[in-house]
């Protein structure tokens, strides 16, 4: 777990028996395990990084606002771009 200058912590999840510790501390949680329910950190996992691509992370008062990297609609050899969502009916 690291601070940030407002105090804020930031943890690396990298086994489940952490994240009830690191749910209630930290501000922002990143992880390649899917977060349990209810877990009050902001959580950058597996999942959303498959989405996005790589994050830059801003603080806001809120917690932290994310742009990602990826360009939608953009394919690259290493990134292929995510098929497009089905319509809903």
């Amino acid at each position: 777990m690291a601070r940030l200058p407002d105090g804020a912590a930031v943890a690396l999840v990298r086994t489940a028996a952490a994240f009830p510790d690191d749910c209630a501390r930290a501000a922002l949680i990143v992880t390649l395990r899917p977060p349990p329910p209810g877990c009050r950190a902001q959580v950058i996992d597996r999942a959303m990084l498959e989405r996005t691509g790589a994050l830059a992370l801003r603080r806001t008062a809120d917690g932290f606002s994310t742009t990602s990297a990826r360009v939608p609609g953009y394919d690259r050899p290493w990134a292929p771009a995510p098929p497009p969502a089905a319509p809903s009916r």
